[in-house]
This record gives structure tokens, C-alpha cells and sequence, in this order.
């Protein structure tokens, strides 16, 4: 694969990477969020 060939596909490659890691990144604080959540919730 060149450079000139197809950027978009690149540039999709890279966007879909980076993507990947901040999803994974979210699902882990929203895990975190969600686990939280309940106790909070009763103490309240």
C-alpha cells in the first residue's frame, strides 16, 4: 500500500485504530460508572 495510492483507507485505518482504544477506554469508565452508580444511588 503507497501513500498516494489511497489516503482515505489510510486515514480510515488510523481513525478506526484510535477509535478502537478510546471505545475500549469508554467501556471501561462507563463499566466502572455503572458499578459505582447503585451504591451511590442507595446511599442517596
Amino acid at each position: 500500500m503507497t501513500a498516494r495510492g489511497t489516503p482515505s483507507r489510510f486515514l480510515a485505518s488510523v481513525l478506526h485504530n484510535g477509535l478502537g482504544r478510546y471505545v475500549q477506554q469508554l467501556q471501561r469508565l462507563s463499566f466502572s460508572l455503572s458499578r459505582d452508580a447503585p451504591s451511590s444511588r442507595g446511599a442517596s
